[in-house]
Protein backbone atom coordinates (compact mmCIF):
# COMPACT_ATOMS: atom_id res chain seq x y z
CA UNK A 1 0.00 0.00 0.00
CA UNK A 2 1.37 3.40 -0.59
CA UNK A 3 1.96 5.52 1.75
CA UNK A 4 0.24 9.40 1.63
CA UNK A 5 3.75 10.67 1.50
CA UNK A 6 5.00 8.66 -1.58
CA UNK A 7 1.36 9.67 -3.52
CA UNK A 8 2.15 11.16 -6.73
CA UNK A 9 0.36 14.18 -6.03
CA UNK A 10 -0.42 16.60 -9.28
CA UNK A 11 2.34 19.24 -7.99
CA UNK A 12 5.01 15.96 -7.44
CA UNK A 13 4.00 14.68 -11.01
CA UNK A 14 4.63 18.37 -12.83
CA UNK A 15 7.94 19.26 -11.15
CA UNK A 16 9.20 15.44 -12.09
CA UNK A 17 7.70 15.93 -15.74
CA UNK A 18 9.12 19.76 -15.88
CA UNK A 19 12.74 18.15 -14.87
CA UNK A 20 11.98 15.21 -17.35
CA UNK A 21 12.04 17.32 -20.20
CA UNK A 22 14.78 19.67 -18.72
CA UNK A 23 17.08 16.96 -18.95
CA UNK A 24 16.08 15.67 -22.07
CA UNK A 25 16.42 18.95 -23.78
CA UNK A 26 19.77 19.80 -22.61
CA UNK A 27 20.88 16.42 -23.40
CA UNK A 28 19.58 16.83 -26.95
CA UNK A 29 20.65 20.26 -27.19
CA UNK A 30 23.87 19.31 -26.12
CA UNK A 31 24.50 15.95 -28.42
CA UNK A 32 23.04 18.33 -31.41
CA UNK A 33 25.96 20.65 -30.86
CA UNK A 34 28.88 18.09 -30.20
CA UNK A 35 27.72 16.94 -33.91
CA UNK A 36 27.90 19.92 -35.26
CA UNK A 37 31.59 20.42 -33.76
CA UNK A 38 32.11 17.42 -35.37
CA UNK A 39 30.80 18.06 -38.98
CA UNK A 40 32.48 21.65 -38.77
CA UNK A 41 36.18 19.38 -38.03
CA UNK A 42 35.59 17.17 -40.64
CA UNK A 43 34.46 19.93 -43.28
CA UNK A 44 37.76 21.84 -42.16
CA UNK A 45 39.91 19.39 -42.70
CA UNK A 46 38.17 18.25 -46.38
CA UNK A 47 38.76 21.98 -47.24
CA UNK A 48 42.40 22.57 -46.16
CA UNK A 49 42.97 19.41 -48.12
CA UNK A 50 41.48 20.61 -51.21
CA UNK A 51 42.98 23.92 -50.91
CA UNK A 52 46.64 23.12 -50.20
CA UNK A 53 47.14 22.38 -54.03
CA UNK A 54 45.58 25.32 -54.60
CA UNK A 55 47.76 27.74 -52.45
CA UNK A 56 50.87 25.75 -53.65
CA UNK A 57 50.15 27.28 -57.00
CA UNK A 58 48.88 30.52 -55.84
CA UNK A 59 45.55 30.09 -57.34
CA UNK A 60 42.90 31.88 -55.68
CA UNK A 61 40.59 32.16 -58.60
CA UNK A 62 39.91 28.65 -58.26
CA UNK A 63 40.05 28.80 -54.08
CA UNK A 64 37.41 31.52 -54.48
CA UNK A 65 34.84 29.16 -56.20
CA UNK A 66 36.32 26.00 -54.07
CA UNK A 67 35.26 27.20 -50.30
CA UNK A 68 31.53 27.64 -50.74
CA UNK A 69 31.01 23.90 -51.37
CA UNK A 70 32.11 24.33 -47.42
CA UNK A 71 29.15 25.82 -45.90
CA UNK A 72 29.70 24.49 -42.24
CA UNK A 73 33.33 25.28 -42.59
CA UNK A 74 34.98 28.68 -40.66
CA UNK A 75 38.27 28.46 -42.39
CA UNK A 76 36.61 27.83 -45.58
CA UNK A 77 34.33 31.29 -45.23
CA UNK A 78 37.03 33.14 -43.62
CA UNK A 79 39.32 32.04 -46.79
CA UNK A 80 36.82 33.01 -48.84
CA UNK A 81 36.32 36.80 -47.65
CA UNK A 82 40.39 36.84 -47.38
CA UNK A 83 40.66 35.66 -51.37
CA UNK A 84 37.93 38.35 -52.32
CA UNK A 85 39.52 41.06 -50.79
CA UNK A 86 42.88 40.01 -51.89
CA UNK A 87 41.88 39.79 -55.01
CA UNK A 88 40.00 43.31 -55.61
CA UNK A 89 42.92 44.77 -53.84
CA UNK A 90 45.00 42.95 -55.89
CA UNK A 91 43.18 45.10 -59.13
CA UNK A 92 42.32 47.98 -57.51
CA UNK A 93 43.83 50.84 -59.47
CA UNK A 94 43.27 53.29 -55.88
CA UNK A 95 46.77 51.77 -53.96
CA UNK A 96 44.99 49.96 -51.57
CA UNK A 97 47.19 47.20 -49.85
CA UNK A 98 45.93 43.92 -50.78
CA UNK A 99 47.05 42.02 -47.51
CA UNK A 100 45.94 44.90 -45.59
CA UNK A 101 42.73 44.46 -47.02
CA UNK A 102 42.65 40.22 -46.71
CA UNK A 103 43.56 40.82 -42.90
CA UNK A 104 40.45 43.70 -42.34
CA UNK A 105 38.36 40.60 -44.02
CA UNK A 106 40.23 37.97 -41.27
CA UNK A 107 39.33 39.32 -38.60
CA UNK A 108 35.75 40.00 -39.18
CA UNK A 109 35.15 36.51 -40.13
CA UNK A 110 37.07 35.30 -37.24
CA UNK A 111 34.80 38.26 -34.49
CA UNK A 112 31.50 36.40 -36.91
CA UNK A 113 32.82 32.78 -36.30
CA UNK A 114 33.26 33.68 -32.79
CA UNK A 115 30.14 34.70 -32.08
CA UNK A 116 28.26 32.10 -33.45
CA UNK A 117 30.20 29.75 -31.29
CA UNK A 118 29.24 31.90 -28.13
CA UNK A 119 25.64 31.40 -29.53
CA UNK A 120 25.90 28.14 -28.58
CA UNK A 121 26.74 28.36 -24.75
CA UNK A 122 23.66 30.60 -24.39
CA UNK A 123 20.97 27.66 -24.81
CA UNK A 124 23.19 26.10 -21.35
CA UNK A 125 22.89 28.98 -19.81
CA UNK A 126 19.39 29.51 -20.30
CA UNK A 127 18.31 25.87 -19.38
CA UNK A 128 20.78 26.11 -16.46
CA UNK A 129 18.56 29.14 -14.91
CA UNK A 130 15.31 26.95 -15.87
CA UNK A 131 16.70 24.15 -13.55
CA UNK A 132 17.73 26.24 -10.81
CA UNK A 133 14.29 28.12 -10.92
CA UNK A 134 12.69 24.82 -11.20
CA UNK A 135 14.38 23.61 -8.22
CA UNK A 136 13.93 26.29 -5.87
CA UNK A 137 10.34 27.17 -6.76
CA UNK A 138 9.60 23.36 -6.62
CA UNK A 139 11.40 23.27 -3.37
CA UNK A 140 8.97 26.00 -2.55
CA UNK A 141 6.13 25.09 -2.85
CA UNK A 142 6.49 21.59 -1.45
CA UNK A 143 8.62 21.55 1.62
CA UNK A 144 8.93 18.40 3.17
CA UNK A 145 7.07 16.11 0.15
CA UNK A 146 8.51 14.06 -2.40
CA UNK A 147 8.08 17.12 -4.58
CA UNK A 148 10.35 19.14 -2.85
CA UNK A 149 13.10 16.03 -2.93
CA UNK A 150 12.60 15.49 -6.91
CA UNK A 151 12.77 19.58 -7.58
CA UNK A 152 16.20 19.87 -5.59
CA UNK A 153 18.28 16.56 -6.64
CA UNK A 154 16.09 16.83 -10.07
CA UNK A 155 17.30 20.42 -10.99
CA UNK A 156 20.83 19.92 -9.41
CA UNK A 157 21.27 16.83 -11.85
CA UNK A 158 19.99 18.91 -14.64
CA UNK A 159 22.48 21.87 -13.62
CA UNK A 160 25.24 19.02 -13.37
CA UNK A 161 24.62 17.87 -17.28
CA UNK A 162 24.14 22.49 -18.54
CA UNK A 163 27.92 22.03 -16.54
CA UNK A 164 29.49 19.17 -18.57
CA UNK A 165 27.96 19.92 -21.80
CA UNK A 166 28.96 23.84 -21.19
CA UNK A 167 32.52 22.69 -20.34
CA UNK A 168 32.78 20.14 -23.60
CA UNK A 169 31.56 22.80 -26.13
CA UNK A 170 34.29 25.42 -24.30
CA UNK A 171 37.12 23.21 -25.02
CA UNK A 172 36.01 22.74 -28.97
CA UNK A 173 35.31 26.01 -28.78
CA UNK A 174 38.59 27.42 -27.50
CA UNK A 175 39.99 24.81 -29.76
CA UNK A 176 38.03 26.16 -33.11
CA UNK A 177 39.01 29.23 -32.18
CA UNK A 178 42.55 28.81 -32.06
CA UNK A 179 42.78 26.64 -34.99
CA UNK A 180 40.87 29.30 -37.18
CA UNK A 181 43.10 32.31 -35.99
CA UNK A 182 46.39 29.94 -36.62
CA UNK A 183 45.30 29.49 -40.81
CA UNK A 184 44.45 33.46 -40.91
CA UNK A 185 47.75 34.07 -40.15
CA UNK A 186 49.46 31.66 -41.77
CA UNK A 187 46.96 32.55 -45.19
CA UNK A 188 47.83 36.32 -44.62
CA UNK A 189 51.62 35.59 -44.39
CA UNK A 190 51.55 33.25 -47.38
CA UNK A 191 49.69 36.50 -49.26
CA UNK A 192 52.34 39.50 -48.13
CA UNK A 193 55.12 36.81 -49.39
CA UNK A 194 53.38 36.62 -52.85
CA UNK A 195 52.23 39.96 -53.12
CA UNK A 196 55.78 41.38 -52.41
CA UNK A 197 57.43 38.63 -54.61
CA UNK A 198 54.38 39.88 -57.33
CA UNK A 199 55.46 43.72 -56.81
CA UNK A 200 58.90 43.31 -56.84
CA UNK A 201 58.98 41.34 -59.90
CA UNK A 202 56.55 43.78 -61.75
CA UNK A 203 59.06 46.68 -60.64
CA UNK A 204 62.04 44.57 -62.20
CA UNK A 205 60.06 44.17 -65.32
CA UNK A 206 59.30 48.28 -65.84
CA UNK A 207 63.14 48.55 -65.24
CA UNK A 208 64.03 46.29 -67.70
Amino acid sequence: MITPALQFTPLLIAVTSVVVGLALLTAAVGAKHLQVFKLTRMQNRAFVSEASPLLVEWDLHTLKEVAPRFPSSPVARVFAKMTSRYLAGVKSSQGMNPVDLAEGAAKLGIEQNSEELKRRLAAFRSVGVLALATGLLGAFLAVGTPAAMVAGLGGGLVLALCALFHHLISQRIASAEAALRIAAEEFLYEMACNYDHDTMKSILQGAA
